[in-house]
């Protein structure tokens, strides 16, 4: 092989090389039903194509199953099944099928309440104990609690994607089917019923988190491993600082 063929090879190869992706592996935690996750599914495809490994964390349904295997993408049971509980739960589809956003929000509340450890306990094994760790982290906007770890704790690149509307400044209309209250009192919905509710899941995830690890670091005897004591919800994300996020639309994330 001559000099300059040696040389043009070299070449291809180190332009190749330079346009290979630094962030090799990336991680979409997303949860809802197919509307929720399909855009995400979306980015996935465009990531796998540039040439990165894409696995996708969500709920473990039938339909969310087949939705990222049939294009190729690395599907991760996370949480409980949402869709067969919108079908099955006896508040949740009379909330849904009446338009009673109140209620139904308060449904969802209960199904992350009561998938608190099927959501914690994926993510622990994948992302902080796993050889899964991701060089970026995709999060949608009802797991933004495991955006904020993975950045705050975790120091992973970390995104947020927000595809749902929930600005309630408008006093003439609220968002998402919520009421519309007089004089625009439907803020109020937002600052005295979301956010507090919003941060009591986040600190119960926090917990739950703390409660795995604390479980791992410990023998089969009961006696405790060496562990790095990782920060608390508090170390990273106080009370007024997530209102005043939520009212200003001031985002924590990128």
């Amino acid at each position: 092989m001559s000099e300059r063929s040696s040389s043009s090879n070299s070449n291809v190869d180190t332009a190749a090389s330079s346009e290979s992706p630094r962030l090799k592996k990336v991680t979409i935690l997303t949860t809802g039903t197919r509307g929720d996750i399909q855009p995400f599914v979306a980015i996935g495809i465009a990531l796998k194509r540039k040439g990165y490994r894409v696995r996708i964390l969500t709920h473990p349904s039938p339909t969310h199953t087949k939705l990222c295997e049939d294009f190729g993408l690395e599907h991760v049971p996370f949480g409980n099944d949402a869709e067969a509980y919108m079908k099955t739960d006896k508040e949740a589809r009379p909330a849904m099928e009446t338009g009673n956003t109140i209620k139904f929000f308060g449904c969802l509340a209960k199904l992350i309440q009561d998938s608190t450890l099927s959501t914690c306990q994926p993510f622990c094994e994948e992302i902080i104990q796993g050889k899964q760790r991701p060089d970026l982290l995709i999060v949608s906007f009802l797991n933004r609690f495991f955006g904020f770890y993975a950045k705050h704790v975790l120091h992973i690149q970390t995104i947020e994607i927000k595809l749902q509307h929930w600005v309630f400044d408008d006093p003439s209309r609220a968002p998402m089917g919520m009421p519309t209250l007089p004089f625009g009192w439907h803020r109020l919905i937002h600052t005295h019923l979301m956010i507090p509710q919003d941060y009591r899941g986040f600190q119960s995830f926090d917990n739950c988190i703390a409660t795995i690890l604390d479980s791992s670091s410990k023998t089969n005897d009961g006696t405790p491993k060496i562990a790095t004591q990782l920060p608390t919800m508090d170390d990273f994300l106080l009370y007024d600082q997530w209102h005043d996020s939520e009212v200003k639309h001031s985002p924590l994330l990128p």
